[in-house]
Formats: structure tokens, C-alpha cells, sequence
């Protein structure tokens, strides 16, 4: 889901709502190849994306996809990449748990 805050206009708005889709499809599918790896937004923009789309354009997915209940924010943090603490997120149980059977 793209957020318009800048009050984008067709055709742009289309182009940028795909991107941020199909963001969004590779930060789950990230998680979904490592199940039991957890992450910060810095984590998934240097092994999803190689540093090529902005951090905010991660934090948006994973906050999208927290949303939609695919992924979890945890209460845990670790330093970033400039000393400053991120938050973990993990993939939600619906999905741990398919694993199992």
C-alpha cells in the first residue's frame, strides 16, 4: 500500500502504488525463505534490496505487513547501522506455525 502524502497524481500514483506492492511482496518473501531469522528495517533493506529503495520505502512495508498480520513487530531493539535502535520485527505465527505439519 502506498501512502500519498504527497499528493500524487495518475500516472505516477499508479507507478508508485505497484512499486510499494511489490515491495512489499519481497520483504514477506524474505521472511518467508528464513522463518526463524528476525530482522531490523536496516537488515531487510541491505539483504532484501542491496540498499537500492529508501529505508522509509522498508519501514512502510514492514509496517503494512504488520498490519495485514504477516509479520510481527517485537518489543525488541538493537543498535542500527549510526548507534541508534531499531526494533525487530518476525514473521507472525500463522506462518511459523505451518511449519510444523
Amino acid at each position: 500500500m502506498y501512502h500519498n502524502s504527497t499528493e500524487s497524481t495518475q500516472p505516477e500514483l499508479a507507478e508508485y502504488r505497484a512499486a510499494a506492492a511489490s515491495q512489499e511482496v519481497k520483504v514477506l518473501a524474505a521472511f518467508l525463505e528464513n522463518p526463524s531469522a528476525p530482522a531490523t528495517p536496516s537488515m531487510v533493506l541491505s539483504w532484501v534490496f542491496n540498499g537500492s529503495v529508501p529505508i522509509t520505502s522498508v519501514r512502510r512495508a514492514l509496517t503494512n505487513l504488520t498490519n495485514s498480520g504477516d509479520l510481527v513487530k517485537t518489543e525488541f531493539q538493537v543498535a542500527g547501522p549510526h548507534g541508534r535502535p531499531e526494533f525487530i520485527w518476525e514473521l507472525a505465527d500463522k506462518y511459523k506455525q505451518q511449519e510444523m505439519f
